[in-house]
């Protein structure tokens, strides 16, 4: 799956055209290199595979795996957990059409003591993203979720991604205050609620999703928009706070 994005994101670069000799074996040349330069990142993916493995931090299904690029940042603090139920996890590669972002950007994903990343199915978290779990947090994505680049999801409690769903650039996702607040007189508290973002919802650029909200089945998330407050299935909310604009929609990849 690694090596077919791969050659999807470099074929442009050698579509036939007429060209002497000379171009021909420069062309030739820089295939080969680019070629064996992605082979040795999908050895070097498989071998931070293995080592992860072997320490407990993946639980990998029959044949599922999780290809880390090798420039992606990881820490995982005791007891930390990828549960792999079913498919693979691509985490840090760049998009397979690679004119969108031209320049390359690590992505990091860092989890606490005892929290758990649980994946049940094929899921793309591209570079650039930033994934950020506390202490005894959970994290579940659905098969064939795409995650965009830098998205930023940070868990403190509880955030449950469904199946098939879009995630734009520049998102944030939080399920907790990033500091604690508290009125005048009282002891500040850092509270965190579960979000829910149900099947096929697809999230736009630049949008932020609040803790505390479940965005419904088949909806969208306008760009720019703020999510506090759920939102209800198959609906469109823009806006900052989002507010539902359109009802009974349906949306395609």
């Amino acid at each position: 799956m690694v090596a077919e994005a791969f050659a999807s994101a470099t074929i442009h670069f050698f579509e036939p055209k007429e060209f002497s000799l000379m171009e021909f074996s420069f062309k030739k040349s820089c295939k080969y290199k680019i070629v064996k330069y992605f082979l040795l990142q999908k050895t070097v993916s498989k071998l931070i595979h293995l080592f992860l493995k072997i320490n407990g931090v993946i639980e990998p299904t029959g044949s599922s795996k999780v290809f880390f690029h090798p420039f992606s940042y990881r820490k995982f603090h005791p007891g930390a957990k990828i549960k792999i139920l079913s498919g693979d996890l691509l985490f840090g590669y760049p998009f397979p059409d690679v004119s969108y972002f031209p320049s390359y950007t690590k992505s990091v994903i860092a989890m606490g003591e005892n929290s758990q990343l649980v994946i049940n199915g094929d899921v793309n978290i591209v570079n650039g993203c930033i994934i950020k779990l506390a202490k005894n947090a959970i994290l579940s994505i659905g098969d064939g979720t795409s995650i965009s680049q830098n998205n930023v999801i940070l868990c403190g409690a509880e955030i449950e991604i469904g199946k098939n769903c879009l995630f734009s650039w520049n998102i944030q996702i939080m399920d907790l205050d990033g500091h604690k607040i508290s009125r005048k007189g009282e002891i500040p508290v850092k509270k965190s609620k579960k979000i829910k973002i149900c099947d096929n919802v697809w999230i736009c650029s630049n949008a932020t999703i609040c803790k505390g909200v479940t965005i419904g089945e088949g909806s969208v998330v306008g760009a720019n928009s703020v999510v506090t407050c759920d939102i209800p299935p198959f609906s469109v909310a823009v806006g900052n706070p989002a507010k539902v604009v359109r009802e009974n929609i349906a949306w395609e990849k």
